[in-house]
């Protein structure tokens, strides 16, 4: 059995991370109002956090275990710490990040894994697709395009795939620049 969101957001909140990280970071969750940020999605919640240089990562940690993940997502980061794409963003697995405290169920206690990577302020490609053609700005349209075709070379180039190319897993910045997010289904 893996923690709820409750679980989570109370040792996020509580900075319950294994000292080493701590002390390494220094996180703390960034909220709005006294709610951490966070979005959720049908294996993992995403934290927003910020270090002491007041830096933004986005932490994910897991809902359930699955077979093979931490296999996979410790090759994933190895790969990304030893191959740059400007599409991909470094990310760390660690295999036991954040502590869950007994409290509330006896079965999670214990330190879970979760992944760590630098948070990036962008919309989704999606939004932003719309916005370029309700305004019909043909010029952007043909930046994004031109834009993800150098994406798609990159993860050739790399001899990689994505595993979960959709719309909201393409952030794109003010610049047009195109990021992917959500590696848990990387092949590299």
């Amino acid at each position: 059995m893996y923690p709820n969101k409750v679980q989570y957001k109370k040792a996020v909140v509580n900075e319950m991370f294994k000292e080493e990280f701590n002390s390494q970071f220094d996180f703390s969750a960034v909220l709005d109002g006294n709610d951490p940020i966070l979005s959720s999605g049908g294996n993992a919640i995403v934290f927003k956090l910020k270090d002491k240089k007041n830096e933004n990562y986005a932490l994910k940690l897991f809902n359930e275990n699955l077979k093979g993940r931490n296999q996979r997502l410790k090759a994933i980061s190895n790969f990304l710490s030893l191959h740059k794409n400007d599409s991909l963003i470094d990310f760390t697995f660690y295999e036991e990040l954040v502590y869950i405290d007994s409290d509330t169920n006896i079965e999670v206690e214990g330190f879970y894994p979760g992944v760590l990577m630098k948070w990036i302020e962008a919309d989704s490609l999606e939004e932003k697709l719309k916005q370029f053609i309700n305004v019909k700005d043909t010029k952007s349209l043909t930046i994004v395009a031109e834009n993800f075709k150098k994406l798609a070379l990159g993860l050739l180039e790399l001899e990689i795939a994505h595993g979960d190319i959709k719309l909201s897993n393409i952030l794109i910045d003010k610049s047009l620049n195109l990021k992917l997010i959500d590696y848990d289904g990387l092949f590299v």
